[in-house]
């Protein structure tokens, strides 16, 4: 019964009162593999096909310069955009560093592997790992 009367508040655009009727055991599912760190192979690959797209080149054409695991200071992931606010918040992730000639290509990523072109102009050094403090 209970399921029936949280489907008709849903369907009538009544949600509130549905979550009010369900309480908090309602979430939505997270699927298992977003909440796990990409390898840092996963991430150069994805920075050398966005990289490979815009230079109009084959992805294996570019050179890895430097591919490591960092820590940013907060949610920019050491890229700030002008006028957006940032979680406060260490956020560990990656720098990829990608050549094609003279022209380079930098990347930063959080665990997840969400991507971030940073220009060196709006770059911000991460976090020193530990045994470089």
């Amino acid at each position: 019964m209970r399921a029936m009367i949280t489907r008709h508040l849903l369907r009538c655009g009544l949600a509130p009162l549905a979550w009010m009727l369900v309480g908090c055991a309602v979430v939505a599912p997270v699927p298992a593999d977003a909440a796990s760190p990409a390898p840092l192979q996963a991430v150069v690959d994805r920075a050398r096909a966005q990289a490979a797209e815009e230079a109009g080149a084959v992805a294996a054409q570019l050179t890895v310069v430097a591919a490591q695991a960092v820590t940013w200071p907060d949610g920019s992931l050491g890229c700030p955009q002008p006028g957006v606010m940032y979680t406060q918040a260490l956020v560990p992730g990656y720098r990829v560093v990608l050549a094609l000639g003279q022209r380079q290509w930098v990347f930063h990523a959080n665990a997840r592997g969400s991507l971030v072109r940073c220009p060196p102009d709006r770059a911000t050094p991460h976090l020193p790992e530990q045994g470089q403090r």
